[in-house]
């Protein structure tokens, strides 16, 4: 019966709440190995020679790896009895393209970098599929297990140790690497593909019950209708998929950040992992505020706060770059910045969650991922035009809208406001 099924769950959810925290905790520091401001687009770069169209592609590649497959998987989702077993495979699977491009480093050491270059973008892709998958799963299984009130605490906990132990992996490991040159990125991802294997044996620990009466499995088409139909009547719904399509204009800034860094001040790699270690700390630290604030306030609050933050970074990109002497230095704000968005993402996550039925957390989170990923589209004309008109005109483009979406994201209703006038 549900009672039996909601006791079962609240007997589990300290065991479900720790499980969950180290199996996100260890992907946080395999995260830490493929950042994507700075690992992959200088990789990337090593390869191509540092062309900003070729670049754009990545923010392409992973938007649409974590909206369209997760969107066409949602349907059979929302139909199993049991998700843990879909929810380990999928995280599992995201170890495997890292694993191949290691060895093929590794075995061909004199390969071409144009081949080079197809195979990264190959294993990228792949990546993502498996990843916006994993990512479904868990967002879905959170809301199943994990109350409430919980996940703000959850998100708080697992960010704040997995970047504190991916701040100590950058220090103490990815110098030595990544002075190797090409050879040294066969550890890198070599790195990357274990420790999201690790992270993924953490889901066996999970304690999920069967879902007495599961939603009924139907045809992709149907859901897809059924989709589209929940954006245009749903009108709250609507406001948040406007909201995160205007976000995710930030978000194709992500791979240039470090380039326009290099391009406008003059400096080299020596700071690399100085940015790296600011983006993990700020992400540690800023889920120790956000997370907090979204348990006690609402995820609506946070969504605001995050939004502006995201649209404070390309300006402060630009103004540092009107510092000569203390540009360089002072860089590594705007990568503590970026330490904001994946903070943002789990917040985009527990507003869907708390906003929509159980039995409707997939088709909402697949609906949610799929209009993220649409903005990334642009991404490639993006990289063009800064190839052709610069960077300024583009982040200070970047900003604006992403305002917008902060304006916007004022006007999304609270669900506690809601749940406790009903209640009144």
């Amino acid at each position: 019966s549900d009672k039996a099924n909601s006791e079962d769950i609240g007997r589990h959810a300290r065991v479900n709440y720790w499980a969950f925290a180290a199996n996100m905790i260890l992907h946080r520091v395999g995260w830490v190995f493929k950042t994507e401001t700075v690992i992959m687009p200088g990789f990337l770069d090593l390869l191509s020679g540092g062309r900003a169209s070729l670049r754009g592609w990545l923010p392409v590649m992973a938007r649409v790896g974590q909206s369209l497959p997760p969107f066409l998987y949602a349907h059979r989702v929302r139909a199993m009895p049991r998700q843990k077993r879909a929810f380990f495979w999928a995280s599992m699977w995201q170890s495997v393209p890292w694993l191949a491009l290691a060895s093929a480093l590794f075995f061909l050491p004199h390969a071409s970098p144009r081949g080079l270059v197809v195979l990264f973008l190959a294993v990228y892709g792949l990546y993502w599929v498996s990843g916006g998958v994993m990512m479904l799963m868990s967002g879905t299984l959170q809301g199943k297990l994990i109350p409430v009130r919980w996940r703000g605490s959850l998100l708080a906990v697992s960010s704040f140790c997995g970047c504190g132990l991916g701040i100590l992996a950058v220090i103490l490991l990815l110098p030595r690497w990544l002075e190797q040159g090409r050879m040294g990125y066969v550890l890198v991802f070599g790195a990357v593909a274990f420790y999201f294997a690790l992270s993924s044996l953490c889901i066996l620990f999970l304690r999920e019950p069967s879902d007495p009466r599961p939603t009924e499995d139907v045809a992709v088409s149907r859901f897809v209708a059924q989709s589209f139909r929940l954006a245009r009547e749903d009108r709250n719904f609507r406001r948040l998929i406007h909201v995160i399509t205007l976000y995710g204009t930030v978000l194709i800034l992500f791979p240039h950040y470090a380039t326009f860094a290099r391009a406008r001040l003059g400096i080299g790699h020596e700071f690399d992992f100085v940015w790296i270690a600011a983006q993990n700390a700020m992400n540690g630290l800023s889920s120790l505020i956000i997370g907090p604030i979204a348990d006690r306030r609402g995820n609506r609050l946070a969504l605001c706060i995050l939004t502006v933050v995201a649209g404070l970074t390309p300006l402060m990109a630009l103004g540092l770059t009107h510092l000569p002497s203390l540009g360089g230095p002072l860089y590594w704000l705007v990568f503590a910045l970026l330490g904001f968005t994946p903070v943002s993402q789990r917040i985009i996550t527990n507003y869907t969650l708390e906003i929509s039925r159980p039995e409707q957390h997939a088709q909402y989170l697949g609906t949610v991922t799929l209009f993220q990923g649409l903005t990334q589209l642009l991404a490639p004309a993006v990289g063009w035009l800064m190839d052709q008109v610069e960077f300024e005109p583009v982040f200070l483009a970047g900003s604006v809208l992403t305002f917008a979406g902060g304006v916007l994201a004022q006007k999304l209703v609270e669900p506690r406001e809601r749940d406790a006038r009903e209640e009144a």
